[in-house]
């Protein structure tokens, strides 16, 4: 039976322990030359001793026997290893303080095939140890022999016991998955129940192997009759037995950076998380080959690819079932290229989807195959899609702007279909060097059978650091030998400018994956300056970590300056400019560990961490003051520590004399607030304060199918209309509003929910929503709104079925009520011909962003939309909260800007349904969950900030920024005007590019250009 976890064994073998720990080893005593399991591959190193040096053990020996158990994870006795030689084991008290320390580790001795005169002669000494330890050692009448008519047999898993991880993870050995192992006649009986009959022959009788538990804590002992076991290189069995023992693993070494953290002197290698680990692949290289003269050579039929790379099968990414056809893959190195290959299983080759056409489309629609590649720990996360009609599809940190280099082809047979894509080294890997470990993953997208399988699970529609294997361009000895060689260091140590066992270092604010584990990068990180530049009326921010080293919770007491001076006896309160947060830990829904929520610092003003932990302080900063340069010195005190000296972060805020205009040079909606959530929680105006000061100045509104009364009576009472208005007006900042979001559906259901009995579209449903509509609009107007105030959303998302009747209800509204502005939202299900019989009767088109940048017709449409009065392209992940901070949230303003666009729309700021802070409390009908976490988590007196919604904001103003680029260009002349054509091609050119840092340059190159032209 092939299984996805088959590489699993690798990653639970390499568990290295010194002195007092399981090592990455195994003690062979007395093998025969039969004795062939190849436990190097598993990654273990190989220790033996004959059964000459077991006999005539002498001090020497039996010192180099103890200190040999002492580093292993298991202790293995070759077929009929002479009694003499167990007595002369365990004559050494080298040797059995070790297997002492072997059990309390929970480590293995496993006695291999006994005959009846090793059984007879066992020594007393050996009798007695297992004796003290309760463990049973049979004797000769406990290994009868089957019957003539049974003679020799083949074992499988007792089905009675298949819940042990012994017989199932990662390989299943029951009788139906695995071709079992051939034993003698012999077996095992009248044992008692503590020891576990394992394997079995045939009718679940003729128990072959005995496990026993929990020998001194967490030890264990196998007594097995299996006797071709061990003279097989390679076997299921053997890969479970490494795993089941590399399950007690207990400190963790970085794969990427052998980085090592201690628990009583133990050094463990576990790739991923504890006790499961995450699937291992080791790297084949050819580097003297071209791969441009393997493709003229026929780079499908290439054995280099097709037979020496190491060949995973993929499993359905989020059961790991197998899927409905086989996918095999591989990964390795030829000559300066990385080749991924897949040989897809395809019986009707003529149904394979090939739809997609264009560089960077949704190629994932296609029938296709994708590698994730993570180069190093915490680096850029490298993500391809190759569809079988050869489109590609290339990201790096989620930012499909960026078009690396990559080779690739796809060719269909009449029963499979094959890719190969090859990518080059010096793309991915600095100066084109494979590193001794990095992280990918290999998947495909089975649309006919609409399975998404992969070697990681999971895979997720968007790549994580999560979702990788670890990939080893060591073999498995070299692997094992490394980290065996490598000493067991403690984490990093202080900083200069930190305390006692913490780090207190600076990332940028936009930086992705910075959570819990988060580790300083190198020795001794300093936190440095934190600078700050801010345009007036708008806003920067920065990031502090802390990691705490020791065993218990470190509490700062977090002192800002009072005041930031600015120099000739000017200066401002620091909290009139900044607000300070602390990220919040929450599993997102790629189940990662994310600062995402920022929960704003208490009265208290402490920073909690934990033990082993990393926290992070936010300080956001808004130009509320004059032009000029503000300092101070924020300090972080360790309260709970002796040494109490605080750790001191300068303060360096820049507020230019560039003005971010009001009202916006665009319109910003992200499809909120859902107000109906709010007012049990308090705050709804707390809502409007923070969406109008992260840029958004457009407000949804519910339809007012409350003024329909039981008849069908509309209401004459206009503040039966007016819904959250009152809440809105409160604030006099500029801003305007969607009704959203099925006009005439919601009207239709609340019709007849009053007793309307007629059918939709007649005369009286007609007259009915005629009178409802019009006291809808004087209320408005007698608000003081006008038709510039606000939009009327005739349909969201329309389905291909009501396109007919929409464009009917659209005529009649425009018909009766001709200045009101519409809006509709185009879904990628819409078609060209939808918009063209829409567009009499709509005045500002939401277009779902990838229709005007992953299509073939994407030119196209663009052009429409620049033909027409206003549109906003919007999106709308549904799961928000782990979107790139880079190209989904701050890249906007840059990539609408550049579409020509009237407003940016993203969906959504709060929550609509369940609690935004639980990620699976909201099942949907057909399966699955709604992930609904928007911009702002729910608090209990108002709206908790994210990461997420400040990125937004920084977007916002980028596209500010251009816009008044573009402004300050017709005044500008000679080198200014350069500098703003630069700025401006530079901005577009970051769209490529995930880097906060560039982007952050760019933005302080426009601000300073923009003050000089002033």
């Amino acid at each position: 039976m092939s299984m996805l976890l088959k590489p699993t064994l690798l990653v639970l073998a390499l568990v290295l322990f010194t002195q007092a720990a399981l090592a990455g080893q195994v003690t062979i005593l007395a093998p025969r030359e039969d004795t062939r399991v190849d436990f190097e591959r598993l990654g273990l190193r190989v220790n033996t001793y004959t059964a000459e040096q077991l006999t005539t053990m002498d001090t020497q020996t039996a010192i180099a026997v103890g200190q040999s158990i002492d580093e292993s994870i298991l202790v293995l006795t070759g077929a009929i290893m002479p009694a003499e030689a167990f007595e002369g084991l365990f004559n050494a008290d080298p040797a059995r303080a070790a297997f002492d320390d072997l059990f309390r580790r929970g480590g293995m001795f496993y006695i291999g095939q006994l005959n009846g005169a090793t059984l007879n002669n066992l020594p007393a000494v050996m009798r007695d140890y297992f004796e003290e330890h309760d463990v049973f050692l049979p004797t000769a009448p406990n290994r009868p022999s089957a019957s003539s008519s049974i003679g020799n047999f083949t074992a499988y898993a007792n089905p009675d016991l298949l819940d042990l991880p012994l017989l199932s993870q990662p390989n299943s050995l029951a009788e139906e998955d695995w071709s079992g192992v051939e034993s003698n006649a012999f077996y095992w009986r009248n044992f008692p129940d503590k020891a576990l009959p394992v394997l079995v022959g045939p009718d679940n009788e003729y128990p072959v192997m005995l496990l026993q538990e929990g020998i001194f804590g967490d030890g264990k002992v196998i007594i097995s009759q299996a006797r071709h076991l061990t003279r097989v290189a390679r076997s299921p069995f053997w890969e479970n037995l490494i795993a089941y023992l590399g399950g007690s693993a207990a400190a963790q070494v970085d794969p990427a950076t052998g980085a090592a953290g201690t628990s009583g002197g133990a050094t463990t290698l576990a790739l991923g998380s504890a006790g499961a680990g995450k699937p291992l692949m080791f790297l084949e290289t050819f580097e003297d080959a071209s791969f441009e003269d393997i493709a003229e050579a026929d780079l499908f039929n290439d054995p280099k690819i097709w037979e020496a790379f190491e060949t995973v099968e993929l499993r359905i990414h989020d059961t790991g079932d197998e899927p409905t056809k086989t996918t095999q893959a591989r990964l390795g190195v030829i000559g300066q290229y990385l080749v991924a290959a897949f040989h897809n299983e395809e019986p009707n080759p003529d149904d394979l989807v090939k739809n997609v056409t264009v560089r960077d489309g949704q190629a994932w629609t296609d029938d296709s195959v994708e590698l994730v590649l993570v180069p190093e720990e915490g680096g850029s996360v490298y993500h391809w899609i190759l569809s079988a009609g050869g489109a590609i599809y290339d990201a790096r940190d989620r930012v499909a702007g960026w078009d690396g280099e990559s080779t690739s082809d796809v060719r269909i047979g009449s029963d499979s279909w094959q890719a190969v894509l090859a990518v080059p080294l010096t793309e991915v890997f600095e100066g084109g060097e494979v590193p001794e470990m990095f992280f990918a993953n290999l998947a495909r997208n089975d649309r006919n059978s609409e399975e998404t399988s992969s070697w990681v699970a999971p895979i997720h529609v968007i790549p994580t650091p999560e979702s990788v294997g670890h990939i080893s361009r060591l073999s498995p000895r070299e692997l094992a030998s490394r980290l065996v060689d490598r000493p067991a260091t403690a984490s990093a140590g202080p900083a200069a400018a930190t305390g006692e066992g913490f780090d207190i270092w600076q990332v940028s604010a936009w930086e992705d994956g910075v959570g819990l584990t988060t580790r300083p990068r190198g020795d001794n990180p300093e936190p440095g300056t934190l600078e700050l530049h801010v345009p007036g009326g708008g806003s920067d921010a920065a990031a502090l970590l802390v990691r705490n080293h020791g065993p218990d919770t470190l509490v700062f007491k977090v002192n800002p300056p009072v005041k930031l001076n600015a120099g000739g006896g000017r200066s401002v309160r620091f909290y009139d400019l900044a607000t300070l947060y602390q990220g919040v830990p929450r599993l997102s829904s790629y189940e990662t560990l994310d600062f995402d929520p920022l929960g704003a610092i208490g009265i208290n003003g402490v920073l909690t961490v934990g033990s082993g932990e990393t926290a992070k302080l936010w300080v956001d900063v808004a130009g509320k003051a004059p032009a000029g340069r503000y300092r101070g010195e924020l300090q972080l005190l360790p309260i709970t520590l002796r040494d109490q000296t605080p750790v001191s972060v300068p303060i360096d805020v820049r507020i230019y004399d560039v003005e971010i205009p009001s009202p916006l040079p665009m319109h910003v909606y992200t499809f909120g607030p859902y107000m109906g959530a709010l007012y049990d929680y308090g705050g709804p105006l707390d809502y409007v304060k923070l969406m109008l000061d992260s840029h958004i100045n457009v407000f949804h509104v519910s339809y007012p199918v409350g003024a329909i009364k039981d008849g069908p009576v509309m209401s004459s009472d206009p503040a039966d209309y007016l819904t959250n208005h009152a809440v809105y007006m409160r604030e006099d900042r500029p801003m305007k509003f969607v009704y959203d979001y099925h006009l005439f559906t919601h009207f239709d259901t609340a019709l007849k929910e009053a007793g309307f009995e007629g059918e939709t579209m007649d005369d009286e449903w007609q007259a009915h929503f005629r009178e409802w509509f019009g006291n809808f609009m004087d209320a408005l107007k007698g608000h003081g709104l006008t038709y510039d105030d606000f939009w009327i959303q005739i349909e969201d998302e329309p389905r291909l079925p009501r396109m007919p009747d929409l464009v009917k209800e659209a005529a009649m509204l425009k018909e009766y009520f001709p200045d009101v502005q519409t809006t509709v939202t185009m879904a990628p299900w819409n078609t060209a011909e939808h918009i063209a019989s829409l567009e009499p009767y709509v005045d500002m088109w939401m277009p779902e962003r990838r229709r005007l940048t992953m299509r073939e017709e994407a030119a196209d449409e663009l052009a429409f939309y620049n033909t027409q009065d206003a549109f906003w392209p919007f999106l709308c992940a549904t799961r928000m909260d782990m979107q790139s901070l880079i190209g989904y949230y701050r890249h906007r303003g840059i990539q609408d800007y550049h579409l020509g666009v009237d407003g940016i729309a993203l969906w959504a700021f709060n929550s609509w349904t369940g609690d935004s802070w639980a990620q699976w409390d909201s099942p949907r009908p057909g399966g699955g969950y709604r992930f609904n976490e928007g911009l702002a988590y729910r608090g209990e007196g108002g709206p908790v900030p994210s990461k997420r919604l400040f990125a937004f904001r920084a977007g916002m103003e980028d596209y500010v920024l251009l816009h008044l680029l573009a402004e300050a260009k017709s005044n500008a002349s000679g080198a200014n005007g350069t500098r703003i054509d630069a700025l401006k091609s530079q901005a577009e050119t970051l769209l490529g590019s995930s880097s906060p840092a560039e982007l952050e340059q760019w933005r302080r190159d426009a601000l300073a250009l923009l003050e000089t032209l002033q």
